[in-house]
């Protein structure tokens, strides 16, 4: 599968990749990461889509295991005004940039899938609703409106299976204290492009939502400290709250392809910590995994095969 890395508006796709693993291991404390995949790869040189005056807010990007891609953008028009676009990369090279808003409504993207043949969905809000619309063979389909409930008009996040049923989860954003909070829906979308009925599956607002999805339509959410798994396409159990003394920094979540969900936590200070869960298991107790500046850190994790996961962390003293 094609690696994409993107920043501002500029992509570059991986031509080849060979990955191998290795335990854990704290690298130097300046770098702030830890590594459990170590992966080789070669990038081709980079494709300058589009040099916005005003810059980009946002950016999504998904592949399949065929080496496609796609990319979303938020184009910044004005101090309130947005516009979004899409990119698509097949066959070897991206395709012009697509203006899925009119840029006379507010945009804001929400996600972007790759389905195993190739399609693309790109979701987005904008006039207080969410849409998508399907790149098939290079053509983009008209908008369609994304029937989540009512006030539900945020789009968190959007993955497919390896069946290409696409799961969407939406959230309905409430006011705690100075952070916005959600709660939170899933919907699920057929290959044949019909839609489940909603299923609300949050019981507490939670903040900062994130939701992802491996190809056999596992899942994890997580807003805040709360955790909520999901065994299959729009089933969900429930939540887990995960204790962790300390005013806390920065949270993430990751799921591999064997449903083993990874959460990662950075407490002022407890540094970076670490908890996971399988299908059928509760999350863990968090353990600490390395030791960050205490001012705070930026911690991101991300997953691969079964049992394979990498933690990033960004020291702010150093900006390493």
């Amino acid at each position: 599968m094609n690696t994409v890395r993107t920043w501002g508006v500029f992509l570059t796709a991986i031509t080849t990749a060979a990955a191998g693993c290795a335990t854990w291991e704290e690298v130097p404390p300046e770098v702030g990461a830890q590594v459990e995949a170590v992966t080789t790869a070669t990038w081709a040189p980079e494709t300058a889509l589009a040099t916005p005056a005003m810059g980009v807010l946002r950016m999504r990007v998904a592949t399949n295991d065929a080496g496609d891609a796609a990319v979303v953008w938020d184009e910044r028009l004005s101090v309130s005004l947005n516009r979004v676009w899409a990119a698509v990369f097949t066959g070897g090279r991206w395709s012009a940039p697509y203006a899925l808003s009119d840029g006379v409504t507010n945009g804001a993207s929400g996600g972007v899938t790759v389905s195993p043949s190739g399609a693309v969905t790109v979701f987005w809000m904008t006039n207080g609703a969410p849409w998508s619309a399907d790149c098939t063979g290079g053509a983009w389909g008209a908008a369609q409106r994304v029937p989540t409930d009512a006030l539900y008009t945020n789009i968190v996040g959007a993955a497919v299976d390896r069946n290409g049923n696409i799961e969407v989860v939406a959230g309905y954003p409430r006011t705690a204290a100075t952070y916005p909070a959600y709660d939170l829906e899933s919907l699920v979308r057929a290959p044949t492009g019909a839609w489940s009925a909603p299923v609300r599956f949050s019981t507490a607002s939670g903040v900062a939502p994130k939701f992802v999805m491996n190809r056999n339509g596992q899942a994890v959410v997580k807003t805040g400290m709360v955790l909520y798994r999901s065994s299959a396409l729009g089933v969900w159990s429930a939540p887990q709250t995960i204790a962790l003394a300390g005013q806390i920094y920065s949270t993430d979540v990751a799921i591999d392809a064997g449903g083993r969900g990874y959460f990662v936590a950075r407490s002022r200070y407890g540094g970076a910590n670490l908890s996971t869960s399988t299908p059928t298991s509760a999350w863990t107790a968090p353990r600490r995994v390395t030791k960050f500046d205490v001012l705070g850190s930026t911690l991101m994790v991300a997953a691969s095969s079964a049992d394979h996961a990498v933690i990033f962390g960004q020291d702010y003293t150093t900006g390493m």
